[in-house]
């Protein structure tokens, strides 16, 4: 099952050409999205979410190969899930794939005190640069996997 988002997402996708910018913020509520584009530049405009309020679902972004970035701070997990049905938001970078941001945020309850996430990053040989990564709230559960290149800078 793909959200209308990621659906949107592999629309714009398929007709980039050597760049392409994906406007406003894109955000991932259920489903898996797989991106797929050797050779490839994609700046994600906004402030990308996996895991989006409200919804209990646990989206995964796969990035397979291609150059992702984003200008915006990145959000595995902005309040899905609960303590009494937590989610598991994912975000795979993959060894044809790169992903650069400014700020990576884990577990962001979204001012909901009753929100509760357990977000999983794996970089299984890709790249993955990030200015600031952070577990914004208590009690919320990152996990990480890394077979490739990762940077905190």
């Amino acid at each position: 099952m793909k959200s209308k988002y990621a659906k949107a997402l592999l629309s714009v996708v398929s007709a980039c050409a050597a760049l392409c910018a994906v406007a406003a913020d894109f955000a991932i509520r259920s489903g898996t999205v797989v991106t797929n584009m050797p050779g490839q530049s994609v700046v994600l405009e906004g402030s990308p979410i996996i895991g989006h309020r409200d919804t209990e679902a646990s989206p995964t972004l796969d990035i397979v190969a291609g150059e992702f970035s984003s200008p915006g701070d990145f959000y595995l997990q902005k309040g899905n899930g609960t303590k009494d049905a937590p989610q598991t938001s994912t975000l795979i970078v993959r060894e044809d794939a790169s992903l650069t941001v400014p700020n990576l945020s884990t577990g962001q309850n979204n001012g909901n005190s009753s929100h509760y996430s357990r977000s999983r990053l794996v970089v299984d040989g890709g790249t993955l640069t990030v200015g600031l990564s952070n577990n914004n709230n208590s009690g919320n559960v990152s996990h990480s996997e890394n077979n490739g290149s990762a940077a905190i800078e």
